[in-house]
């Protein structure tokens, strides 16, 4: 497979995709927060900001036992959630009482960025990642390997290499061997644990000068975030548009992989780069709910803050050289619930969903047809770097899984709730509008003087209405006058009383 990483950057935003085989696998936004409003104001906290892996001296404000958690002030506009499992043993207490204490300073790391009403979720558990290693410097003496390293004799070298360069360092700290490390020799190694080793010696000297709340470790933005986690072998270029930038980036490969440097080139085109890799449309439907399938079927992907449905539909296709009866609906369900399965993995990488996941696929009676179904889904998400659970279809013949969510959709990132259906996604009809109109005129038409009055709507609402004017008109025994204006909402209206 074929990978590329194409980076657009200017003052205000850089955005950056992952392109496999061409198609657009994965995006990423990053901007700045001189440029961050809601609602056309700078707010000093942008959503699109990012604070996952950032370490805090915090506060806790709050101890809730019913809960087993706690709530700490970081410094943000909502406190952060803590819970008991993410919390350091202190004594052999096993209760969040007897770890910590109201009023008490902790280090706690965010695990999971604020998601709509929900503070960001931390914990006292910190890593920090590297391009090789995570470090884990509170946790016990142990060395991990990430389950991407299948080889028996590859994962018992990596270890020892680890053991013999590295463990006498750790004193008493953990360490994940990442998949980047497979094949990397003792030095490689070696040097990232000193550059993490580093990182961790700097934040322990900010906690003794400072106070909670307080900021002591701040992660790399997400363009560096990008390149530590998915710059690898199998990415053939990193093509970035400004030259600034691509210098910056230049100097951060000559830190975490020198022998992949000749691989970042500057695009230098006067065509912008995503308009020549015809990404900007792909972009766009991003926020879109309705997904196309090649063959004519479609999904349909509904968010919401807990969980995201979706529903999947045949459309217009109707089999191919299927004879005509059971079996070709079954067979045309089959086809379409295949390329369904495909595309639903993708889509998930793609806008970045996650939480509880439910599909619904198109209903097959034979038990053999929804296997293959799970397995092409089950197959498709090998490619997602997300911690995955997935079950079997179940005897509503839905699909439910779970991913991993650190940070919000990419949909609830780049869009906020509409003013005028508060994210229902749905308005009241023009009928309803109509019939509402017709009853409060009618309550009115005892106060008229001169049997006269002007309406002022909507100019969506004006047309409906100017075909129903007549029984308007006798509503009120008198004439009435329709006048459009903008500035009034789909669902308002004035009735102005000569």
């Amino acid at each position: 497979m074929k990978k590329e990483i194409l980076i657009n950057h200017t003052l205000e935003e850089t955005r950056i995709v992952l392109l496999e085989d061409g198609y657009l696998a994965e995006f990423f936004i990053d901007r700045s927060p001189l440029h961050q409003t809601v609602q056309g104001r700078p707010v000093g906290e942008g959503k699109l900001k990012k604070i996952i892996g950032n370490v805090y001296l915090g506060k806790v404000v709050n101890i809730v036992p019913n809960l087993q958690s706690a709530f700490v002030n970081i410094g943000l506009k909502k406190n952060a959630y803590l819970p008991l499992d993410e919390t350091l043993p202190r004594d052999g207490k096993n209760s969040i009482e007897g770890r910590l204490r109201k009023g008490g300073e902790v280090i706690v790391q965010v695990v999971k960025e604020p998601i709509g009403t929900k503070g960001a979720k931390v914990s006292e558990k910190i890593s920090l990642p590297g391009r090789y290693l995570v470090y884990m410097p509170l946790e016990r003496r142990k060395i991990f390997l990430s389950r991407q390293i299948e080889e028996k004799k590859e994962r018992e070298r990596l270890k020892k290499v680890v053991q013999s360069a590295i463990g006498g360092s750790l004193l008493g700290g953990g360490l994940i061997i990442r998949t980047e490390a497979e094949g990397k020799e003792k030095e490689h190694l070696f040097t990232d644990f000193e550059y993490l080793s580093h990182l961790w010696d700097n934040i322990q000297i900010k906690r003794k000068e400072k106070t909670a709340p307080v900021l002591l470790y701040e992660e790399v933005s997400i363009v560096y975030q990008v390149l530590r986690d998915l710059f690898s072998e199998e990415v053939a270029v990193v093509l970035i548009d400004s030259l600034p930038f691509y210098k910056d980036i230049l100097n951060y490969i000559q830190i975490i992989s020198p022998y992949l440097k000749s691989r970042v080139q500057y695009y230098s085109a006067k065509t912008p780069i995503f308009t020549a890799y015809k990404l900007e449309e792909e972009i766009k439907r991003i926020y879109q709910p309705k997904v196309k399938l090649p063959s004519g079927g479609y999904i349909i992907i509904q968010e919401t803050e807990s969980l995201c449905a979706i529903d999947v539909n045949t459309g217009k296709f109707r089999g191919k050289n299927i004879p005509q009866g059971a079996s070709s609906l079954e067979n045309t369900a089959l086809q379409t619930n295949l390329e369904a399965a495909k595309e639903i993995a993708r889509e998930m990488r793609l806008r970045n969903i996650g939480g509880i996941i439910v599909i619904d696929f198109i209903s097959l009676r034979k038990e053999s047809n929804r296997r293959k179904v799970y397995n092409t889904l089950f197959e498709a998400l090998k490619n997602d770097k997300a911690k995955i659970e997935i079950l079997s279809f179940n005897r509503f013949g839905l699909v439910e899984l779970t991913r991993e969510r650190k940070r919000e959709s990419t949909l609830n990132l780049l869009t906020e709730e509409c003013p005028e259906c508060f994210g229902s996604g749905r308005i009241i009809s023009q009928e309803t509008l109509y019939l509402k109109i017709k009853k409060e005129l009618s309550d009115l038409k005892n106060t008229l003087v001169s049997g006269k009055l002007r309406l002022r709507v909507h100019p969506n609402l004006l047309k409906y209405l100017q075909t129903h004017q007549e029984e308007l008109k006798n509503i009120i025994g008198g004439e009435i006058e329709l006048v459009s204006d903008l500035s009034l909402k789909h669902d308002e209206y004035q009735i102005i009383l000569h």
